[in-house]
């Protein structure tokens, strides 16, 4: 894909992500994503099927930017912090290095 295939496909899926929020998956249509993005119905469909095939990419595109469940992945400051206490030893090993939804966690 080109650059700005690309970009109308993220367009189109950042267009999709508000109408799902908005009314759901059962009852969103095609038209709907189609009068959401101001495109046509051709355009649409030349980058998905369906949308449930929508529906897949968007739940792909929340996952891949929201990684994991827990405090955010980046290395603020109460991360930072808990890191430190971990490689110092003052807290149980992997208690803050490994994503809250590892098992891990768990033990």
């Amino acid at each position: 894909m080109t650059d700005k295939s690309l970009q109308k496909r993220k367009y189109i899926l950042d267009g999709a992500r508000k109408v799902f929020m908005e009314k759901g998956f059962r009852v969103v249509t095609m038209k709907d994503v189609v009068e959401a993005c101001d495109i046509s119905r051709g355009g649409l469909y030349l980058y998905f099927s369906s949308t449930e095939e929508l529906f897949l990419e968007v739940l792909k595109m929340e996952e891949e930017s929201c990684p994991s469940a827990g405090a955010c992945q980046g290395m603020y400051t109460a991360n930072t912090m808990a890191c430190l206490t971990e490689v110092l030893g003052m807290s149980m090993p992997y208690c803050s290095s490994a994503s809250a939804v590892s098992s891990k966690k768990r033990k």
